[in-house]
This record gives C-alpha cells, structure tokens and sequence, in this order.
C-alpha cells in the first residue's frame, strides 16, 4: 500500500505526508546511524559523531546549508522533518566513494545535521553499486 502510495504520489508531483514514526529526532545518537557510516567517522568526547572536517578526511561533505529548504534548493533531496532542530543548525550533504578491485564501485550518500561544528544527527538516503 505504501509503495503504491509513493507511485501516486510521484506522478501527481507530491509525497506521501509524513508518520509520527518517519519523524526523525535531533540530536541522535550514532550509535543508530548506519553502520556503513559509523565506521568512518572519528568520534571526539565533545563531538560523538565527528565534525564535518573530521568527515571529510573519508567522504565528500558540501559547504553548509542553512535550512533543509536551501538544501532542497540546491541538492534536490528532500530532508524529512526532523524534531529538536535549533535555529543555528546547518545541513551537510556527504558522499562516500569505494573503487572495488573489479573495477566496480560502492558508494553512499546522505546528509548530516551540524550544530555548534559538531554532526548531531546523519541518515544516508541513497547507496550507489
């Protein structure tokens, strides 16, 4: 029913309304990021999911954008609504790249909330192979 929802919606040029459930929270934890991310970030005491320079030492990460709006603007991606934002946070967009020895390659993408140069939420909306 969802799937058919999102077809629906595609062709009529909206999406679906968000659920409760699809709200994300802000600060989250990285321990429930992806682990495909948490792996290459550098954890600090004051930052648990890294900075955007520490990422950027392992993946593409975007200068920052001010609002999921600008975001949309210029990415083209839709961030879903996130509950516990603050004004000053910015919005990442990050994409990691791996050449595979077949000449293949793997790769992920996403954005990244930042507040007070510290990733306080991150979600990878699509993977590349």
């Amino acid at each position: 029913m969802f799937f058919a929802s999102v077809i629906l919606s595609a062709a009529l040029g909206s999406s679906p309304a968000p659920s409760a459930s699809d709200t994300a929270h802000v600060p989250s934890s990285p321990s429930t990021w992806p682990s495909d991310l948490r792996s290459r970030i550098q954890p600090t005491d004051a930052c648990p999911g890294g900075t955007p320079e520490s990422w950027r030492r392992h993946m593409g990460v975007s200068l920052p954008f001010v609002s999921p709006e600008a975001y949309k603007a210029v990415v083209g991606e839709v961030i879903p609504e996130l509950a516990g934002l603050l004004p000053d946070d910015v919005f990442h967009q990050f994409y990691f790249r791996a050449d595979l020895p077949d000449g293949s390659f793997w790769g992920f993408g996403g954005y990244a909330v930042v507040r007070s140069g510290c990733v306080v939420h991150a979600a990878i909306t699509s993977y590349d192979n």
